[in-house]
């Protein structure tokens, strides 16, 4: 007889409303119902199982939490008082590895537990402040004190240097506190030591033994190829990075259509210089046959959309002004062309500065002005005046056949006197889409005035009459 045990629910209407009933039972092949009662039906037999159970779970689960060692202590300075983040390590005696790890709170205390199979455990405490100590322990559950001596750490000095060159795509990036010294006073100086820029005598600039097409300060052309007065004029400490854009290509409508190998230069100045008013001042003084001076006054603004830098500077110490004030990339030079010329001593073989008796005065006035949608504008107003002196002298001897000498003295001596003014103002629009220039130089003058003193030759002759 096949059986099928199954719950049976019945349910008896009584004017009581009471429950349904659930009973037990099996169910024989012919269908009838063999009502079957549960061994644990009844309340006594219900409270067997739920002891059975216990006995059977409750001694497991004593056994692994015995098996489990605990480790919990604090951590108190010689004040008794909690000393918190500290680090606080457990590790295996043989090979020192960290098994447990905790950091003490706020009053000290620390918790670690563990359930390997070591005999012996070493338990340590460091941190920046507190010296290590070490404790071994036995693997059990217990509770350490510690008291520790906080005590402030002498730091080793150390420096910090970032990299001095670092390029990223067409853009090589010099870092100027990493060239610069106590020696270098202007950003010209600073130029003369980065690797592949050498500032020629005339104060031209070239990248890679090619001169420079643009000079840029923060992105900006304002000095329209006069970057002299720049390099002689900026604080070397105010500029934080010089970068070189190799393949550089000013026109932005060109950028994708035409290739250019030309390198331009870009000063990029420390925060603390944006947006904000510079002045720089220059005092030199000495006797050498005559009182000699050497001075100078610049102030300068560089911002987001405008642009001002403003100098003078005079002397007679032989420094040539005209260097600073020239054009390399622009389209005045502050050039001119004499009507008439002179002879004029030469040269001797050494440094100009050492024979150049000037009285030189330059100034120049330069700003710019960024509008909306890439709009430019420039002002840039040049004056110079300069007087150079030189005076030479010369003696030939001529010797002939029984002692008749011949002898020429000749002194040279001239002075030129040079006074120069120029003006430009120029719109720029640079764009993907159209690319506008318009240059004016309003004021274009060359003045030069040349005095020479004749020179004097003196002969000297003796003849034998035969």
């Amino acid at each position: 007889m096949n059986r099928l045990i199954l719950h049976k629910i019945y349910c008896v209407v009584t004017t009581a409303n009471q429950p349904c009933k659930q009973k037990k039972g099996i169910i024989t092949d012919d269908g009838s119902f063999i009502s079957q009662t549960h061994p644990f039906s009844s309340a006594k037999s219900i409270r067997n199982c739920i002891f059975l159970l216990f006995a059977v779970l409750i001694p497991g689960l004593f056994e692994a939490a015995y098996s489990q060692t605990v480790i919990e202590g604090r951590i108190l300075n010689q004040k008794q008082q909690p000393v918190p983040n500290v680090n606080v390590s457990l590790m295996r005696m043989a090979d020192s590895t960290i098994v447990a790890f905790d950091l003490s709170n706020n009053t000290g205390e620390f918790f670690i537990s563990y359930d390997g199979e070591e005999k012996e455990l070493l338990l340590m405490i460091y941190n920046f402040n507190v010296p290590r100590q070490f404790k071994k322990l036995m693997n059990q559950s217990q509770t350490v004190l510690f008291t520790v001596s906080e005590e402030a750490i002498q730091l080793q000095e150390f420096t910090l240097k970032s990299e001095k060159i670092w390029g990223t795509g067409d853009t090589v990036n010099y870092i100027v506190d990493a060239f610069r010294d106590t020696t270098d006073v202007v950003i010209g100086d600073v130029l003369q030591k980065m690797p592949g820029i050498e500032v020629k005598e005339s104060g031209q600039i070239e990248y890679r033994g090619k001169p420079i097409s643009k000079f840029y300060i923060e992105n900006m052309d304002m000095l329209q190829g006069r970057y002299g007065i720049a390099t002689n004029n900026i604080s070397a400490i105010n500029i934080a990075t010089v970068q070189v854009f190799e393949n550089h290509q000013p026109i932005k409508a060109l950028q994708d259509l035409e290739f250019t190998d030309d390198a331009a230069i870009n000063l990029k100045l420390k925060q603390g210089a944006k947006g904000v008013f510079n002045l720089m001042a220059s005092l030199g003084a000495g006797v050498s046959d005559e009182f000699l001076w050497n001075n100078g006054l610049t102030g300068m603004y560089f911002g987001k959309t405008k642009q001002y830098l403003v100098a003078y500077k005079t002397n007679n110490a032989g420094e040539e002004l005209s260097k600073e004030l020239q054009s390399f990339t622009g389209n005045n030079p502050l050039t001119g062309t004499a009507l008439s010329s002179m002879v004029m001593p030469s040269a001797p073989p050494v440094s100009k500065s050492r024979y150049y008796f000037n009285n030189a005065h330059g100034a120049t006035i330069n700003t710019l002005k960024k509008w909306k949608n890439d709009n430019e504008f420039t002002f840039n107003l040049i004056g110079l005046q300069d007087m150079d002196e030189r005076s030479s002298f010369s003696r030939t001897t001529f010797i002939f056949p029984e002692s008749d000498t011949l002898s020429v003295n000749e002194k040279l001596s001239s002075e030129t006197k040079t006074n120069k003014i120029e003006g430009e103002l120029g719109y720029l629009k640079n764009v993907k889409e159209n690319y506008v220039y318009a240059y004016y130089g309003s004021l274009n003058s060359y003045y030069s005035k040349y005095t020479i003193r004749p020179s004097s030759i003196l002969l000297k002759a003796r003849f034998k009459i035969y």
